[in-house]
């Protein structure tokens, strides 16, 4: 039931370059149901994923308001286990305005992608 909402959440930041603020509630309930994971290791794991993306964000411009939020979001529901889906955020930042390209581009699906993975990573390892 997460992927058919998480392809939503792609799909409308691909045409409208925003992240709504009504999905953050409800992956913030939604994280009761995911896994195990303490409270204590979701506020870490939230943090630790919005935090320096939102430094990221403030001083290069390259990534929106909405993606910080749905890091936390993300790290809130999975703990540390979201910490490469940010890593992979600043890496596609990074490659996408190398060459001079400075035209926003959709982050969520990749974070989408990322955090889908990353809620499955626990049982492979």
């Amino acid at each position: 039931m997460l992927i058919p909402f998480l392809v939503r959440i792609s799909v409308k930041d691909i045409k409208a370059k925003t992240v709504s603020n009504a999905i953050h509630p409800v992956l913030l309930c939604a994280a009761i149901f995911l896994n195990g994971i303490s409270p204590f290791e979701r506020l870490i794991g939230g943090f630790l994923s919005a935090f320096p993306s939102y430094i990221y964000s403030h001083k290069t411009g390259r990534m929106g308001m909405g993606d910080v939020k749905l890091m936390f979001s993300f790290g809130w529901c999975s703990g540390l286990w979201n910490i490469p889906a940010v890593i992979f955020a600043w890496i596609i930042s990074y490659f996408t305005t190398f060459k001079g390209k400075n035209k926003p581009i959709p982050y969520a699906p990749y974070l989408c992608g990322t955090f889908a993975l990353s809620l499955f990573l626990p049982y492979f390892i």
